[in-house]
């Protein structure tokens, strides 16, 4: 009963960040200052509409596949597999960037004492890694149920 949970949570947190970067993409300004990562004042980049769609799309697959994977909703022309690798490659890139770079994301970032360091050291890391734990929780109940 926990992994539908899980699985369903995870889903949801998926899709509505997608629908968050469709949001900005589209020009939606809240919360939009404290998202991209910045170094005395100023943004580290800039993305464009295109990178936040592209994001958005990953973010819309990752909540397609988690779901698959816990048969919250069946699509009998995807192969068994997708699903599973999928949600271990979810979980696996959740780590990454829970990690980070080493500069300006993650973990171990050196840049800190930013408004976006803060943000990211106490909600978007961990939020990371729940969402790579969460996803290897619904991967491995696949993987253990047959």
């Amino acid at each position: 009963m926990v992994v539908p949970l899980v699985a369903a949570s995870t889903s949801l947190v998926f899709g509505a960040l997608s629908l968050l970067h469709v949001y900005w993409a589209t020009g939606g300004q809240w919360a939009s200052g404290v998202v991209v990562p910045e170094l005395r004042g100023n943004p580290v980049s800039h993305p464009g509409k295109a990178v936040m769609l592209f994001v958005a799309f990953l973010l819309g697959v990752a909540c397609v596949l988690v779901g698959l994977e816990a048969d919250l909703w069946r699509y009998e022309s995807v192969p068994r597999w997708m699903p599973h690798v999928g949600t271990w490659v979810i979980g696996a890139v959740m780590f990454v960037r829970f990690v980070g770079d080493f500069r300006y994301v993650g973990l171990f970032k050196r840049v800190r004492g930013t408004r976006f360091a803060r943000l990211d050291t106490f909600l978007y890391s961990p939020l990371c890694l729940v969402l790579a734990t969460s996803s290897a929780t619904v991967a491995l109940a696949r993987a253990h149920a047959g």
